[in-house]
């Protein structure tokens, strides 16, 4: 799309939206409330849910990125990918794996 990603079913419905707004990255549902928020933060991503509570706190270190909670504990590591615009939706537990999948392929090689 134009103006954002599409995540569709097998039947082509919309189960989720993702569009730039306002600075942020917002994923919304097929209601169009939002499930995720990212906003870029100095060295990478801060993922916020609908409630406005941190998900994780997500920048490259290292050999990969780094998945932090609000507090600063980590939650864990993803190797292989330096890019936290593209990572940072593997923290998205709300999501299927296949989706989470799918959002980062779309970021590594469709958006520029």
């Amino acid at each position: 799309k134009d103006d954002g990603v599409e995540i569709e079913d097998a039947g082509g419905s919309r189960l989720y939206k993702l569009k730039l707004e306002d600075g942020d990255w917002k994923l919304k549902d097929a209601s169009g409330a939002i499930v995720v928020k990212a906003k870029r933060k100095e060295e990478g991503f801060e993922l916020r849910d609908s409630s406005d509570k941190t998900i994780a706190k997500v920048k490259a270190s290292g050999e990969g990125l780094g998945f932090k909670s609000e507090d600063g504990r980590e939650l864990f590591k993803a190797k292989g990918i330096n890019d936290p615009l593209a990572g940072q939706w593997l923290a998205v537990e709300r999501l299927s794996p296949l989706e989470r999948a799918g959002l980062v392929v779309y970021f590594l090689e469709v958006h520029r």
